[in-house]
């Protein structure tokens, strides 16, 4: 017998090795991987399609609750309403809600078939239970128990026994107190956040009025419309800048956060402090009036009421900006924040000295012609007068100087300031019979030293 030799035997090896490899390979692709196939029904990850129907099939909806049962019912033109509701706004949002949760029903598991302890999925005394009536006739049951650790999901139980994992968001139609159903809007919105001034033209707002325990008075803003102009009335008299738009357009599209009683007795109303409320916001708008009393005292969530219905909210203060707002946060600083063109002449007084300026292509100083740029830049300076800080104090005896300024508006009064000397280098100014700031003295020197430059044609500073 001849040797094999050590080549042939090395081209055997060889074709043996690859035979191996070749049938572990078929033997692995055979072979299923542990958790292949049917997956046990607790560790399933796949949805699962609990009710197909669309939103246009649902007829109604019975929800039971632990404290309450109600029946949401579809109109012809298939709006949602609750029958007991009847006369309160609805949150047509909400309500849809209820529809869009009761259609295409889907899970995101099965979580066990037909469990013999309910108690671990809070599901042997639920937290709601629903029974959805499609436009077939068919009726598809759900009952809800307790949220999962992470509180994003939920426990469901078809009425086949089954218990399944869905998301806490598609649920929550089914599971909320009728009350969630009522509008939760206290105060309309404005047609545009970004542009308040037209938008109080479109909803024909007159006055806003902020009153309330927390106010010594009322303080009441006017909306000229033809102007887009706010104007406060009280508790001090003054046009509004710019600025005030921003601050008023806080009030308009409030939300309550929870509809707390939709039949509030004396008590309830008193109990929530609204009996005396720290803040009462009334707007006149569109020929109608609109009340909101807002209270904080002792409680977590503001408790607030309208005037058109009798329902007890809650709400957030962190989510509004005028709960606490007091006139001198509507105030600009300037005294007088009118151009010169609206202006139809200036007139100041120091002691019984009495100057009139009328502006114009030829301005005069007492029916005195004067230098055009000159007389701008003193019209400028006088207008420039503005508050360095809050002062609230009663001023005896004649101001040491008043300024009127007489409006081209001649349905509006004319600005009037009077400075009163306080013997500590400032003076006390009564802007429009109410004394609320004071200002430097210089600007009451500076500013008769510059008209006396005016008068005799010389240049002047401007800074005070």
């Amino acid at each position: 017998m001849s040797k094999i030799s050590k080549r042939t035997i090395g081209l055997l090896a060889g074709v043996v090795i690859v035979a191996l490899l070749a049938a572990v390979i078929l033997l692995v692709q055979r072979t299923p991987a542990e958790g292949d196939g049917e997956s046990s029904s607790s560790q399933s990850s796949s949805s699962v399609v609990l009710s197909p129907y669309a939103v246009e099939d649902v007829v109604s909806v019975e929800i039971k609750t632990v404290d309450e049962e109600y029946t949401v019912l579809v109109d012809e033109n298939g709006d949602a309403y609750i029958e007991e509701l009847e006369g309160y706004p609805r949150n047509e949002s909400g309500l849809y809600s209820i529809l869009a949760d009761a259609s295409e029903v889907t899970a995101t598991q099965l979580v066990e078939e037909n469990p013999s302890d309910l108690e671990k999925y809070g599901l042997d005394n639920p937290l709601a239970e629903a029974a959805v009536t499609y436009s077939d006739g068919s009726v598809f049951r759900l009952k809800v128990g307790d949220s999962t650790p992470s509180g994003s999901e939920m426990y469901v139980q078809t009425e086949d026994g089954n218990v399944y994992l869905m998301q806490e968001m598609d649920v929550w139609g089914l599971i909320s107190p009728m009350s969630e159903y009522v509008e939760r809007r206290l105060i309309p919105p404005l047609e545009s956040s970004s542009d308040v001034v037209e938008s109080c033209k479109t909803l024909g707002l007159t006055k806003i009025t902020f009153g309330g325990s927390l106010r010594e008075t009322p303080i009441e803003i006017t909306f000229d419309g033809e102007s887009g102009t706010f104007y406060m009335v009280s508790p001090v008299r003054r046009k509004l800048g710019d600025e005030v738009a921003s601050i008023l357009g806080g009030v308009f599209g409030v939300y309550a956060s929870h509809t707390v009683n939709l039949e509030p007795t004396e008590q309830d109303i008193s109990d929530a402090g609204l009996d005396d409320p720290e803040t009462v916001i009334t707007l006149e708008y569109d020929g109608q009036t609109l009340e909101i009393r807002l209270d904080g005292r002792d409680k977590n969530l503001l408790s607030a009421m309208r005037s058109d219905v009798d329902i007890l909210y809650d709400l957030d203060e962190s989510g509004i900006s005028f709960m606490r707002l007091q006139y001198q946060d509507f105030l600009p600083e300037e005294y007088i924040i009118d151009t010169q063109e609206e202006i139809s002449s200036l007139e100041i007084a120091f002691g019984s000295e009495t100057y009139t300026l009328v502006p114009g292509e030829e301005p005069t100083v007492n029916g005195e012609a004067v230098d055009a740029d000159l007389f701008d830049s003193f019209f400028t300076m006088a207008l420039s007068a503005r508050s360095e800080g809050e002062r609230s104090q009663e001023v005896s005896g004649d101001p040491d100087m008043t300024l009127t300024a007489n409006l081209t508006d001649q349905n509006r009064s004319p600005e009037v300031l009077q400075f009163y000397y306080d013997g500590s280098r400032s003076y006390d100014v009564d802007c429009n019979g109410s004394v609320t700031t004071y200002i430097k003295s210089s600007y009451v020197s500076k500013l008769q030293q510059a008209l006396e430059s005016l008068l005799g044609g010389e240049e002047f500073s401007t800074d005070w």
